[in-house]
């Protein structure tokens, strides 16, 4: 354990060394990605990604990657440190809620529609895009974001994967159309909520924003003469 430490801590001053400097920083990051990219996914991995995801990297932004979802289906996601998304920098297949892709993977393309509430940095979204032209289906996904920093990354991430048959919406879905306040917690993108309570759990440091959010019967009027309708829901309250 001593020596766990040890090491840790030698890893962790060694990246720091090149964090200050934001050219420096992503050079650096590049040359770890091309390395473990490389290796096959296990503890040592494992335990040198943690290294690399508890430093604060000083940089510009970094280059979408190509990663796998569910059992294999590639996507080309933009890595951001801090969040859950700057381990595609690392992993050739990203094993973010992999017991939801495994329950979408048979149904995704069944469905004429596709409703996202919460598709935070577009994950899920950019999913079933892929889902939909692998199997040659032009049937439409509507995604709903109400974090303005979520929802800027949600577009990086249409963008690198060429998403047409994708509708975004910088706003949220609620029981009635207005604005409301939505709390955000610092180095916390996924678990913005409309409760400060609830999103002090992960970060002391709140962005507050007025935020749009409209009714149910409004979301009514996108699935006019749809039969089959999938609505998946992944906000936090």
């Amino acid at each position: 354990m001593k020596l766990k430490k040890l090491l840790y801590g030698a890893a962790h001053t060694f990246h720091s060394l090149f964090a200050a400097s934001p050219l420096l920083a992503k050079r650096y990051l590049y040359l770890w990605s091309t390395i473990l990219r490389a290796v096959p996914d296990g503890k040592l991995k494992g335990l040198a990604v943690i290294t690399l995801r508890n430093i604060n990297w000083n940089l510009s932004e970094l280059k979408p990657q190509t990663v796998s979802l569910g059992s294999n289906t590639n996507v080309r996601l933009t890595p951001h440190p801090g969040e859950f998304d700057f381990d595609t920098l690392f992993f050739r297949h990203l094993g973010y809620e992999m017991e939801v892709f495994k329950t979408l993977e048979d149904r995704a393309t069944t469905y004429d529609v596709i409703i996202e509430i919460g598709a935070n940095v577009g994950v899920f979204t950019i999913y079933f895009s892929k889902m939909m032209e692998k199997y040659g289906s032009n049937h439409h996904i509507y995604a709903f974001e109400p974090s303005r920093e979520a929802y800027f990354r949600l577009q990086q991430n249409l963008r690198a994967n060429s998403a047409s048959n994708v509708q975004s919406f910088n706003c949220g879905v609620s029981a009635a159309t207005e604005f409301a306040k939505f709390y955000e917690p610092e180095g916390h993108l996924t678990n913005g909520s409309l409760y400060a309570d609830f999103a002090s759990i992960f970060s002391q440091n709140i962005k507050v924003n007025d935020v749009l959010f409209i009714s149910g019967d409004s979301l009514e009027q996108l699935l006019i003469g749809y039969r089959s309708i999938l609505i998946l829901s992944l906000i936090h309250i």
